[in-house]
């Protein structure tokens, strides 16, 4: 079932790159932005006789109207049982010019639970966000507990 859903999922992913803009804005009429790509590898392996498992993540989305600033705003989330080795993202213009985001925020995100919460955001926005432009993000996860591996819904 992975298998399939990936093979869909690279597809789409391929008929969205080869389109131009203002075929998308068509396909997807009010929408201020839609994900070009979406993905998550995983690497699961023996290390020192234990179990041990990383990913890479790669996310960009296509900014369909100059309108899409407060899109911007991305961010992940690590823990205790999920630590970022790297990360990095950018914007690409129109144009086809690499502006690379400079400004990462690392705050702990604190919930209402009763329970202790050691989860904490990296946020920071793309820059020149204008229509046609992609944010791309990438970063790499260590997963140190693989029984707390997180689940994947198809939601946007």
């Amino acid at each position: 079932m992975k298998i399939i859903a990936t093979v869909l999922w690279t597809c789409l992913s391929s008929v969205l790159s080869a389109q131009s803009v203002d075929e998308i804005k068509n396909s997807f009429p009010g929408e201020q932005a839609v994900y070009k790509k979406n993905t998550v590898h995983y690497n699961f392996r023996l290390k020192d006789g234990e179990p041990y498992a990383e990913s890479k993540e790669v996310q960009e989305m296509l900014f369909l109207s100059g309108n899409a600033v407060y899109l911007s705003r991305f961010g992940f989330y690590q823990s205790s049982f999920d630590t970022i080795e790297n990360y990095e993202a950018y914007t690409i213009t129109p144009e086809g010019k690499k502006i690379t985001v400079k400004d990462f925020k690392t705050t702990a995100n604190r919930s209402r639970s009763v329970f202790y919460d050691d989860i904490k955001e990296t946020s920071f926005d793309f820059p020149s966000v204008t229509a046609g432009s992609v944010g791309h993000l990438e970063y790499r996860s260590v997963h140190k507990n693989l029984r707390l591996l997180s689940s994947h819904y198809f939601s946007h």
